[in-house]
């Protein structure tokens, strides 16, 4: 199992209620899991809890068969650096990078070394291949958000999280990035681990778990 995640309990200071109340998910290496559900649900925290960005209270979280309790801030950001692929609804680019710069920075922060096909490559997948020397307030929406996509796939991960990364794109554009998502991390048989409200997407996943009042809902 990649990602095995099993009975999180998660406490936010002065909140009544658990935000999340003994979830448990596994994933597998090449599979797709969709995590629907209202706002509040605990989606989100539950993808950043994954991530080793944030804490919980109970239960325990393992990927690539290493566990994150009890592990070092130092460790989960190792951890996150060079096998987790992170994608947001914010695209997070560096205003200062070209597009070339900005698909190989994970790659290079993590000390692989990236050869300058290797950029030109993802961006010919992306469908940015005549955009890598433009800055992001070059490119549209749809188009940062393909660097973003880039960016966390060019390292290989092992775990692609994606958190509502369609969410400020149009309907058109979602299913063109949605599909490229799909088929990049099938092509690295990496894990994808993705917060959304859209069912249409969620169809597409192998998978999907509704997050209701922070329980998996049957």
């Amino acid at each position: 199992m990649l990602l095995a995640a099993d009975t999180i309990e998660k406490r936010f200071s002065g909140m009544e209620k658990p935000v999340l109340d003994g979830v448990s998910l596994g994933l597998k290496a090449g599979e797709t899991l969709a995590l629907t559900g209202e706002s509040g649900s605990g989606k989100s925290t539950l993808l950043h809890i994954i991530a080793g960005l944030e804490t919980f209270d109970a239960g325990q979280v393992t990927i690539a068969g290493q566990a994150l309790t009890g592990m070092a801030d130092a460790a989960r950001a190792e951890l996150r650096l060079t096998s987790i692929g992170m994608i947001f609804q914010q695209f997070n680019l560096i205003p200062s990078l070209n597009v070339a710069q900005n698909l190989t920075f994970q790659a290079r922060l993590a000390g692989q070394t990236v050869l300058p096909e290797a950029a030109e490559n993802m961006a010919t997948a992306l469908g940015l291949e005549d955009h890598l020397s433009k800055y992001p307030e070059e490119l549209s929406g749809g188009q940062q958000q393909r660097v973003a996509i880039g960016r966390a796939l060019l390292p290989k991960p092992k775990l692609v999280l994606a958190d509502e990364p369609t969410g400020n794109l149009d309907e058109a554009t979602t299913d063109a990035v949605f599909s490229l998502l799909l088929r990049e991390t099938a092509k690295a048989n990496a894990g994808l681990l993705i917060v959304t409200h859209s069912q249409k997407l969620a169809a597409q996943t192998d998978r999907t778990l509704h997050l209701s009042h922070g329980r998996v809902a049957v």
